[in-house]
């Protein structure tokens, strides 16, 4: 019988890397016999890479993990499917938070492991008998081994080691080539396709940081609320998607997208978008929304008409609007600030007769302004105004 790896040494996750080939389930039933309880596969070195930064990056999240290795370890073949596995190794010694993790490298010849060995890779020779490969795992898993260096594997390939142009000349992770606003969109689409929602959404939740008006990553977050069954995030970044194709003057666009809205919300898109926006708490772009609204000149969409309405509709009113009018004035529109501080927050001045000391203008002043009275409390109003006489 062998001797079981000490639990502090037992590797339950795995990513395993190898060709296809019938090798692989016979090193799978050993690799189980020594404690491993979960395992992936991968088959190539850009699928590795791709799965450890997934896997790291979640556990990560974790508390009480302040620097966890995204696997217990990873044992790799000696020729993975397209490149031969000093290929991998080399990339992965070059990533900042990836160098560290224990790997086990399964060699077919003593030449190969011999400068797997020089570059401080913990090598297993083919064949191996159980024994051999649980002390095997030890080592490669204990707190002792030489992480991966990429000058070691420089030295190495001067002995014969395998490392192709492409991988030497890249530039190490460490210092990655900042991602563009496209670059990001890609990543998302690429993630939504694999199926990965959380990464798509933050990669969208990213490009729209940065572009408020891309409609492609607006209408990938819908799609994701779709999927996750959150109807009002459907309608939210439909609505957004609609408003910014009118802002860019894509009025076909906009009147495709607004087709897929209930029938009660394809009125007016902007007043919509701008309501939405502001009970989200993002006043500075419901600022923006109502200005552009009330660029059309309608009688019924002037400026304190729509926000006075679309305040009425929320929790707290008044600390809507005292955002709204601290976004206006922070837009430079502080005219336009003022006069909405004055006829939305601030109460008429009252005057009285001097003779009998009764009120000479009643609330009329109300009547100049019909949709206060959608906001403003008029019993609050008439008991101000009976305490100041």
């Amino acid at each position: 019988m062998y001797a079981p790896l000490a639990s502090a040494l037992r590797p339950s996750r795995m990513l395993f890397v190898s060709r296809k080939g019938d090798s692989v389930r016979m090193d799978m039933k050993h690799l189980r016999e020594a404690g491993v309880t979960h395992s992936a596969r991968a088959v190539t070195s850009a699928d590795a890479m791709a799965f450890l930064e997934k896997e790291r990056a979640r556990a990560t999240q974790k508390p009480g993990y302040p620097a966890p290795n995204a696997v217990d370890i990873v044992v790799c073949d000696e020729q993975l499917e397209s490149s031969p596995a000093s290929v991998f190794l080399y990339e992965l010694a070059q990533h900042p938070d990836l160098r560290g993790q224990p790997v086990l490298v399964l060699a077919a010849s003593e030449k190969s492991a011999r400068l797997l060995r020089l570059a401080q890779v913990c090598v297993l020779e083919r064949p191996y008998t159980q024994e051999q490969l649980t002390a095997a795992l030890q080592k490669a898993m204990s707190p002792m081994r030489v992480r991966l260096c990429p000058k070691l594997f420089i030295e190495a390939e001067k002995q014969g080691l395998s490392i192709t142009s492409k991988a030497r000349s890249a530039k190490p992770l460490g210092d990655p080539k900042p991602l563009t606003t496209s670059d990001w969109y890609e990543k998302g689409a690429d993630c939504l396709k694999r199926q990965d929602y959380c990464e798509a959404r933050k990669a969208f939740t990213t490009v729209l940081e940065r572009r408020e008006d891309h409609l492609e990553a607006c209408l990938g977050l819908a799609r994701i609320c779709q999927i996750e069954g959150n109807l009002e995030g459907v309608r939210g970044f439909l609505l957004r998607a609609a408003a910014g194709c009118l802002r860019n003057e894509d009025d076909a666009r906009a009147a495709h997208i607004a087709a897929m809205l209930p029938y009660h919300m394809r009125g007016n898109i902007l007043v919509q978008e701008a309501a939405l926006r502001m009970r989200s708490g993002e006043y500075r772009a419901a600022a923006l929304g109502f200005l552009k609204a009330a660029e059309q000149k309608k009688p019924e969409q002037s400026l304190n008409n729509l926000v006075a309405r679309a305040c009425l509709l929320t929790d707290t009113p008044e600390q809507c609007m005292r955002e709204l009018c601290a976004a206006l004035a922070g837009l430079g529109h502080t005219l336009t600030a003022k006069t909405l501080h004055r006829r939305l927050l601030e109460y008429p001045q009252v005057k009285f007769d001097e003779q009998d000391e009764r009120q000479t203008n009643t609330p009329a002043w109300l009547d100049k302004y019909p949709r206060l009275r959608e906001v403003v409390s008029v019993a609050s109003f008439a008991a101000w105004a009976w305490k100041q006489a």
